[in-house]
């Protein structure tokens, strides 16, 4: 029981000293893995602006279709200028989840190699516990990723759809006839805002149990 206790605590420390080293250091002369915390971190920075720009847009096509609107001109380029950032804000969300699928796999198969390299049978138990608990709080990002970006692609589309219609048709009758539409794209950005919260919670509790040292590093970031 001590062993298998020593074991845990062992593989817990070695895994927290290969995410602090940041694949700068090396076990026998191999590069050890690197946890990929930097990349998350940008992920969701990147998500939690999203959010923030939802709110600009939604604000700025709801000027653009009040009623009785009389600077339509001025009203339909806030909301294009914001459509632009909003579909470039989508796009790097895509390629961030991209990027943290693929480097989360890598890490976990570095991971589960240095493993190999343990010749004590409770040690490598224990590490590959490890490796286990924490790629199931690692894989709760790209899994609530796919719901927020199915979310993007359906708000974006409403955007460029009304973006595209008043652009050569800018005229209160035309933004009368776009106003359903209009609807439809509030209702699909609080959609993107309430999928992304559940996104941005899951990175804090990965980028937690990959950084060592943190409170939630023992277990693995796994909620209570």
């Amino acid at each position: 029981m001590k062993r298998s206790i020593f074991g845990a605590i062992i593989a817990t420390a070695v895994i927290g000293s290969i995410t602090m080293l940041g694949g700068c250091a090396t076990m026998r002369g191999q590069e050890t893995a690197k946890a990929p915390t930097g990349k998350m971190e940008k992920a969701q920075a990147d998500m939690k602006q999203t959010v923030v720009q939802v709110d600009a847009t939604t604000a700025s096509l709801n000027t653009l279709v009040e009623p009785d609107q009389v600077a339509l001109k001025k009203a339909y380029d806030e909301f294009s200028n914001n459509v632009d950032r909003m579909e470039k804000l989508a796009k790097q969300v895509v390629e961030n989840d991209a990027t943290i699928r693929s480097e989360g796999t890598q890490y976990f198969t570095q991971l589960q190699q240095q493993e190999t390299k343990y010749s004590d049978a409770e040690l490598r138990k224990a590490s590959s516990d490890r490796r286990s608990e924490l790629n199931q709080v690692y894989n709760r990002v790209p899994e609530a990723n796919r719901e927020v970006n199915e979310a993007l692609t359906a708000y974006v589309a409403d955007l460029k759809q009304i973006e595209t219609y008043l652009s050569t048709d800018l005229t209160p009758k035309g933004v009368e006839s776009m106003r359903p539409v209009a609807q439809k794209a509030v209702r699909d950005g609080e959609m993107v805002k309430n999928l992304a919260n559940p996104v941005i919670s899951a990175m804090s509790q990965a980028i937690t149990a990959m950084t060592p040292g943190s409170a939630g590093a023992a277990a693995g970031g796994a909620e209570k």
